[in-house]
């Protein structure tokens, strides 16, 4: 069994993962590690750099990673569930998404299942295949 069942599932269609959790970057959520490494390090430098530049560090309840896997941009959306703008922080996100150079169409999402933020996405992005991935849930 491998340390990030995640890492090893990802195929080159993927274009990326919305990471919907119920804390801060700055809590470590879980799956943290293997998307950290999925990011070649930007969650662990944006951390860092909060920890330097903040006497207390807080990260926002949305942020935006992209990096290239086999070749092409691939990103990871973070965002906080219990935020108060999510169908708005949702529609900033999938904006920053389409903006990517990339005919690839998949994107993941690891987070409990029953949130509002993927009904919305299946809901409002049809050009884009959203998969939940509950078994890295258990």
């Amino acid at each position: 069994m491998s340390l990030y069942p995640l890492v090893t599932k990802i195929k080159p269609q993927v274009i990326g993962i919305f990471w919907i959790t119920d804390t801060s970057l700055m809590d470590i959520p879980r799956h943290f590690g293997e998307l950290d490494y999925l990011l070649d390090g930007l969650l662990t430098g944006y951390i860092k750099r909060k920890q330097e530049m903040e006497s207390i560090p807080t990260s926002e309840p949305k942020n935006f990673f992209v990096t290239e896997s086999f070749g092409f941009p691939f990103f990871v959306a973070h965002l906080e569930s219990k935020g108060n703008n999510l169908k708005e922080d949702v529609d900033q996100l999938m904006q920053l998404v389409s903006g990517l150079k990339t005919q690839r169409k998949e994107i993941w999402i690891v987070g409990p299942k029953d949130l509002e933020e993927i009904k919305y996405l299946k809901k409002n992005f049809k050009n884009y295949s959203f998969s939940h991935l509950s078994s890295l849930d258990n």
